[in-house]
């Protein structure tokens, strides 16, 4: 049941933070543009972040779902916490690295 929870939780995480990054608020194309992206760039990582949702919500695809949702969060986590961009997207997802890497860990069913 752990298993099935954290999966869901994930999916809920990665959509409701693609929906606002696809969304492209003023203040989160400002962000991008701080970070040395250009405006449109949130709708891209958006477009990243739901993709990722419905790998993981598809059982025959949700590794690949967690390996995309890991790439995203550490180049988030970098991009806020030490200013570099180390992968091909960045998100405002920083906040969420502890408890999503507790969930990819269960999800993975790895201990």
């Amino acid at each position: 049941m752990l298993h099935a929870l954290s999966i869901w939780v994930l999916v809920a995480g990665f959509l409701g933070v693609g929906l606002f990054n696809a969304i492209g608020t003023p203040a989160t194309q400002n962000d991008f543009v701080r970070w040395g992206y250009p405006p449109w760039w949130c709708r891209s990582t958006g477009g990243l972040e739901l993709g990722c949702a419905i790998l993981i919500a598809l059982s025959g695809s949700r590794e690949v779902g967690l390996i995309l949702g890991i790439i995203i969060i550490v180049d988030g986590v970098s991009e806020r916490q030490f200013g570099n961009r180390c992968f091909a997207t960045s998100t405002t997802t920083s906040g969420w690295f502890r408890p999503h890497f507790a969930s990819f860990m269960a999800a993975s069913g790895r201990k």
